[in-house]
């Protein structure tokens, strides 16, 4: 028997055995396996354009605008900061004018009677009605047109301050003048004097 003839039995062997393929499950199956790497390839596709939009980089718009909104903030909490400050100071103003905060002589003056007291100011002679004595920490007093005494002496201020009438007992009329006194010192004055560093009296403004 040739042996073209025993490969055409035996293919119809095989085919009787198996059964015919069909052509229709064939162009199937490579339809399946066509559409298959088509999804394949979108969705790879598609994944790499997610990726590509994860990563990629903020626009500069986007960053100045933030950058900008961020500074607006702080603009804002500045400015409401400054209101509450100023709103503060003023009623500290408030408060301390209200509770009549006093006024001191920066470089207080005493004088003669021809001058008048009130606050040391500038361009004018004032003496300061208003001194108290470091050293015996009380008020000093004084009186118009008169000076003390030559024979008044530490032991009769020390035992007659305050009380102004004992006081007048060494007082003698001057006119023009002014004596002052505390409890351990005391002065006639004729000439305006600057109660400074140099000054042997210990006065300051105790305030107006």
């Amino acid at each position: 028997m040739p042996i073209d003839d025993d490969l055409e039995n035996l293919l119809d062997d095989l085919s009787f055995t198996l059964g015919p393929v069909s052509p229709s499950i064939t162009t199937k199956r490579d339809s399946v396996a066509t559409f298959s790497n088509r999804d394949s390839s979108h969705c790879s596709y598609g994944n790499s354009k997610y990726s590509q939009k994860t990563l990629k980089p903020e626009s500069p718009h986007n960053e100045l605008d933030m950058l900008l909104a961020d500074i607006g903030q702080i603009k804002t909490a500045n400015k409401d900061l400054s209101s509450k400050v100023s709103a503060s100071i003023k009623q500290e103003s408030f408060s301390c004018g209200s509770s009549g905060a006093k006024v001191k002589c920066s470089a207080p003056s005493i004088g003669g009677s021809q001058f008048r007291q009130g606050p040391t100011g500038l361009g004018e002679v004032v003496c300061c009605d208003r001194l108290s004595c470091t050293k015996c920490d009380l008020t000093v007093i004084s009186f118009e047109n008169c000076r003390w005494a030559p024979d008044a002496e530490y032991m009769f201020f020390r035992n007659c301050y305050p009380n102004e009438d004992k006081l007048k007992a060494k007082l003698c009329p001057a006119r023009g003048t002014r004596a002052y006194t505390c409890q351990c010192s005391w002065i006639g004055k004729d000439e305006p004097e600057v109660l400074g560093f140099n000054s042997s009296l210990r006065w300051v403004c105790r305030g107006h």
